[in-house]
């Protein structure tokens, strides 16, 4: 299984998709979207998990970012958002607990993003 995570910010999503997936859009507001990927055949491409995301600031305040769970054609990804200040460094905790799948372990990762705005 592979944890991925990626971010992008929230204006540079279409309109449509924003208010489909109830993404509030502002210069200062970032979509993270996690899945969980199979590295096994026969399994789906994309499993479901319990997944938690976190994010800690440079001064060490930690901040939970609420995840929901998006289905779109047979695949399964985690989205949520949060708000940051331009050149902020932020500490990201992303952990995903398999559902379902036969090995249960967690996996987790963890990376550091600079952010800017546009």
């Amino acid at each position: 299984m592979v944890l991925r995570s990626s971010s992008v910010a929230s204006d540079r999503i279409s309109p449509e998709s924003a208010k489909l997936h109830g993404i509030n859009q502002s210069p200062d507001r970032t979509v993270i979207n996690v899945v969980l990927l199979s590295d096994q055949p026969g399994m789906p491409a994309t499993l479901p998990a319990l997944v938690s995301v976190s994010m800690r600031s440079l001064s060490g305040d930690r901040t939970p970012i609420e995840m929901r769970q998006v289905r779109v054609n047979d695949r399964v990804s985690y989205m949520g958002s949060y708000v940051f200040s331009p050149r902020e460094v932020l500490d990201f905790e992303v952990t995903a607990q398999p559902t379902g799948a036969p090995s249960q372990e967690q996996l987790t990762l963890r990376y550091q993003e600079r952010m800017w705005a546009r």
